[in-house]
């Protein structure tokens, strides 16, 4: 539980890292510039969408990740040290 809360977290602060306009003004610049969709047509529509979904797709697949096993810790075994008297 306690990993999902920083996984959860940890998706929030990354995905913070841009504003809401940041991000749709670099879909734009992928959907035009590389993907060749011209501005104010459906298809570029369909681009802005997509890469969105696929935004939107990536954070759920971190947030629904089972947390990691984490092994319990193993004693430590000193041996005694032998001093001759």
């Amino acid at each position: 539980m306690k990993l999902t809360m920083i996984l959860a977290a940890m998706a929030v602060a990354v995905g913070g890292c841009q504003t809401p306009e940041e991000r749709l003004a670099g879909y734009r610049d992928r959907c035009q510039r590389e993907y060749g969709f011209t501005p104010g047509t459906d298809a570029f529509g369909n681009c802005l969408m997509q890469q969105e979904n696929q935004r939107q797709r990536r954070i759920d697949a971190v947030l629904a990740a089972p947390a990691p096993v984490t092994p319990a810790p193993q004693p430590i075994f000193i041996p005694p040290v032998y001093v001759p008297r």
